[in-house]
């Protein structure tokens, strides 16, 4: 039994899929870093520093809302910290700054994922697009100058 497992994993398929797992869980955190930590922030920038984490969205069936809010996250979740928020958990509307809503739209494909996009971007503006499932939103916006 021991001599047909080793034959098993000696195969070179086996071996392949399991460099392939090893590469692409250390090439996700490189991808995450490489959005979170280069790309995102001069975007924030150049919206008049925006903080994605200052992002919400309602999700409801009749339309989905945009919501800027200031109100303090927490950077690692603390259950006895009553005053920052973790996610949406203890989120307080009297901390908006602003709540759109988004034109709902219909992708072309489903995504599994929650995603957001930019498109149409210009030194004015753009749009900001949700999408989730075959469920889509999308509103238009403009950089303060």
């Amino acid at each position: 039994m021991l001599k047909g497992f080793k034959e098993f994993i000696a195969k070179g398929n086996v071996i392949d899929l399991a460099v392939g797992v090893i590469i692409g869980a250390a090439f996700g955190g490189v991808v995450t870093s490489l959005v979170n930590d280069v790309i995102m922030p001069p975007i924030g920038l150049a919206l008049g520093q925006v903080d994605f984490k200052d992002l919400f969205v309602l999700l409801k069936e009749s339309g989905w809302t945009l919501i800027v809010s200031t109100q303090p996250t927490q950077e690692k979740y603390d259950a006895n910290d009553k005053t920052k928020i973790w996610g949406a958990y203890g989120y307080d509307p009297k901390y908006d700054v602003a709540r759109v809503p988004m034109k709902m739209i219909t992708p072309a494909v489903s995504v599994d994922q929650f995603t957001i996009d930019f498109s149409d971007m210009s030194d004015a503006g753009g749009n900001i697009g949700m999408v989730w499932g075959k469920t889509g939103a999308v509103a238009p916006f403009t950089i303060a100058k």
